[in-house]
């Protein structure tokens, strides 16, 4: 019996610091852009609201890159253990301190990793067309909440 105690203690330890830092909030930052031609685009804006629980994610994101705002509404993706999913399909994984997420719609890939802590992210995306591996846009971001 102690030794069932203290594996569900540890377990229940274990999965609280998987997700220790909430990341529900405004994130608002500045970023760079580089297109497939290798030109860079400062990104003036750049703004992320997040709503983060213990079984789900949802991250809207809005941009004024190059001076034109680009508004990203997101659906909420559940949390299941360290794996995010998203209409059922598993679309990245969270763990302390980062999260890993791959997206796919009309016909481009985004893959997008970010590193956090309670108030800072540093944000990476690499968006290519699904039929070519080769980016066709890659974008860099610091955020603060």
């Amino acid at each position: 019996m102690k030794k069932i105690t203290l594996l569900a203690t540890a377990l229940f330890c274990m999965a609280a610091q998987a997700h220790a830092t909430n990341l529900t909030g405004t994130w608002k930052g500045t970023g760079k852009a580089v297109d497939n031609a290798g030109k860079p685009i400062n990104c003036e804006s750049v703004v992320l609201t997040i709503t983060h629980t213990a079984s789900s994610l949802q991250v809207n994101s809005a941009f004024t890159c190059g001076g034109m705002p680009i508004t990203i509404p997101g659906g909420a993706m559940d949390i299941k253990g360290s794996d995010l999913f998203d209409k059922g399909t598993k679309s990245g994984t969270i763990a302390p301190g980062s999260v890993s997420l791959t997206a796919k719609a009309s016909g481009y890939v985004m893959k997008s990793n970010a590193r956090f802590s309670d108030t800072e992210m540093q944000l990476h995306s690499v968006i290519s067309m699904g039929t070519n591996p080769a980016p066709a846009l890659t974008f860099d971001a610091n955020l603060k909440r």
